[in-house]
């Protein structure tokens, strides 16, 4: 009988089986674990996966970031009849759950007895194929990539941006050392306008298939002006030189991007789903 177990690297095996039949769902999964290729390298202190599944072969996994994120994948439909399942929900109690459609919704029916759902997005799971017409890629922009890039003032743009989406931006000197290293391997950049840094394109991380682009921001003001098309194409050219497929996540209502990379040849490849629960104090 299939049961949820704590993966350990006995199991990496299976596991990357299971990945690769998922590919396109399971491309968060690449940012959370340590790969080198297909291949499990690690699990990082911070994230604790169980699988579902026996021996023979697994057929959904469950990865919880502490404190208090989950990422579940799974094609079966049976997990709501577990206690096991129960069980990891009910101790880990994740406020942010993301994965597909199908896992989320069955997460969202057996922890309705004690939370309740104050958000849910739809996540798309874009890809293009080549890189956009030339009138595309090269709409007139008010931005261009600096001819020396100023570390502290790169830094400062990049904790602005994570004080966006996060309680605990990294430390200058921290942002720094990442910038330096990531810059040099051509996996991030930054664009100015008349001297002053306003965006910012990233290739946050691998899978065996793609390039998974990120960090793309303009600066509120400079919005609207070709910017946002701008650094999107040149994440793609350096994508594809590498000779990689670009791959980004956007949410459904975020119509502006999605405009954007619909212009320069993304399409939907996969949806994921992203609810907040709230739980009861009990």
């Amino acid at each position: 009988m299939p049961e949820f177990f704590k993966m350990t690297s006995i199991h990496y095996k299976m596991t990357e089986t299971f990945l690769e039949n998922h590919a396109r769902e399971a491309a968060p999964v690449y940012s959370l674990l340590e790969f080198q290729g297909t291949k499990i390298k690690s699990v990082p202190e911070n994230v604790e996966v169980f699988l579902y599944g026996n021996l023979d072969g697994i057929t959904g996994m469950m990865l919880f970031l502490t404190p208090e994120h989950l990422f579940i994948l799974s094609e079966d439909q049976g997990l709501m009849g577990k206690y096991d399942f129960l069980k990891l929900i009910r101790s880990n109690r994740p406020k942010w759950v993301k994965g597909n459609h199908s896992a989320v919704l069955q997460v969202i029916q057996i922890s309705r007895p004690f939370s309740t759902v104050t958000a849910a997005n739809d996540i798309l799971v874009m890809k293009a194929l080549k890189m956009p017409e030339e009138d595309k890629g090269r709409t007139a922009h008010a931005c261009h990539l600096p001819e020396a890039l100023d570390l502290k003032a790169a830094a400062a743009l990049m904790q602005r941006i994570e004080k966006e989406f996060s309680s605990h931006p990294s430390s200058i000197n921290r942002l720094k050392q990442r910038i330096v290293q990531r810059v040099s391997d051509g996996d991030q950049f930054f664009c100015e306008v008349e001297g002053e840094l306003i965006a910012h394109g990233a290739i946050e991380y691998y899978t065996p298939d793609a390039a998974m682009l990120g960090g793309i921001y303009v600066d509120p003001a400079i919005r609207g002006r070709g910017c946002g098309t701008y650094v999107t194409s040149e994440l793609m050219k350096r994508t594809f030189d590498k000779k990689m497929i670009p791959k980004l996540c956007v949410y459904s209502d975020n119509l502006e991007a999605y405009r954007v990379y619909e212009a320069l040849g993304f399409n939907t490849d996969a949806k994921l789903l992203e609810i907040h629960l709230e739980y009861d104090r009990s």
